[in-house]
């Protein structure tokens, strides 16, 4: 008869990580965990994949070979075959720390109403080296915890029956699944309640071919994208604005803003947004950069102390902002001076 456990369901999205898959598996495995299912959704694997599945087997609830569309079709799918009572995924290249379920368990154990618990994790690198990695991902403020919080995915674990609302997740996105999820739940007014712990509960490997690491520029723009969406969820026609020289080729997701948030999710929007478009390098990003800045200003938007921001909005133009950063660097002074 199950007593003080609850259970997990971790669905394991993979392609082509042979070489790392076993040793996810395994850290599920060894925690020796007495009420945990795992669901394994490979996209169609040609290395030695399949063969260390198979080799599994028996510990695994559903597990499929398949071509798919991709991580968070992956995501998406093994998503329907979770019966437990509390829910992650862990990509195929990471894996759990020893005892981290029990550890979990034990929290949970103790504070019943949570419905989001967020532990803390470490890097490995290439030559084996591991570091300690504990920013903080969850403030008192929504405000802060939307600006300044890590999102920890490996660490983040979500009550099953809780999360349910927020999928399936945009298929379309292929790198910042996390952060939609994320603002899903922070922006919405379902009675959330979190906790983060000081515990160490996942491994993040970093490698050569980390998406991560290998793919920058498509995380900024994706991540500009679900900034957009936002903006389209909120009431506020001038922020929709901001994003209108930007071309995104899908249709926006639609977040479920509750009304005392909407400040909030500007604030993020303006932060967020003045942050991946400084330093600026030319006249696309000047010009971006002055129309976010008038539009935060006309919203009473707080803005960020910059030398950049302040240094655009100086100048009527981009021949003039040319100059003065001429001026200044004929002068000796950084453009980071102000």
């Amino acid at each position: 008869m199950k007593t003080n456990y609850c259970s997990f369901s971790i669905v394991i999205p993979s392609f082509n990580q042979g070489q790392y898959i076993e040793e996810t598996l395994c850290s599920l495995l060894d925690q020796k965990y007495p009420y945990l299912e795992i669901i394994v959704m490979d996209g169609g694997s040609t290395d030695n994949t399949v063969d260390i599945i198979n080799k599994y087997n028996k510990h695994i609830k559903f597990w499929v070979s398949e071509k798919d569309s991709g991580q968070t079709d992956a995501i998406n799918k093994g998503f329907k075959y979770c019966t437990g009572e509390w829910f992650n995924w862990l990509n195929s290249d990471d894996y759990l720390s020893k005892d981290s379920l029990w550890v979990l368990n034990d929290y949970i154990s103790k504070q019943p109403d949570l419905n989001l618990i967020m532990g803390q994790f470490e890097y490995l690198y290439e030559d084996g080296k591991n570091e300690l990695f504990k920013p903080k991902g969850i403030f008192p403020s929504v405000k802060n915890t939307l600006r300044y919080g890590f999102i920890k995915q490996p660490t983040t674990f979500f009550k099953l029956d809780y999360v349910h609302q927020y999928f399936p997740l945009n298929v379309e996105l292929k790198y910042c699944m996390d952060f939609e999820l994320w603002y899903k739940v922070f922006v919405s007014d379902n009675n959330l309640n979190c906790l983060e712990i000081n515990d160490l509960i996942a491994t993040y490997r970093i490698h050569g071919n980390s998406k991560t690491f290998t793919s920058n520029e498509k995380f900024v723009n994706e991540h500009l994208f679900l900034l957009s969406s936002l903006a389209a969820s909120t009431p506020n026609s001038s922020l929709e604005k901001l994003f209108k020289k930007l071309d995104f080729a899908i249709e926006p997701i639609s977040f479920n803003i509750s009304n005392k948030k909407y400040s909030d999710v500007e604030f993020l929007i303006f932060d967020r947004m003045l942050k991946k478009l400084t330093p600026v390098y030319n006249k696309n990003d000047f010009s971006l950069l002055k129309h976010i800045i008038g539009n935060a200003k006309n919203n009473n938007i707080f803005l960020p102390k910059s030398s950049w921001i302040s240094l655009v909005s100086k100048c009527p133009n981009w021949d003039a902002f040319k100059l003065y950063r001429k001026v200044r660097d004929v002068s000796g002074l950084s453009i980071y001076s102000t």
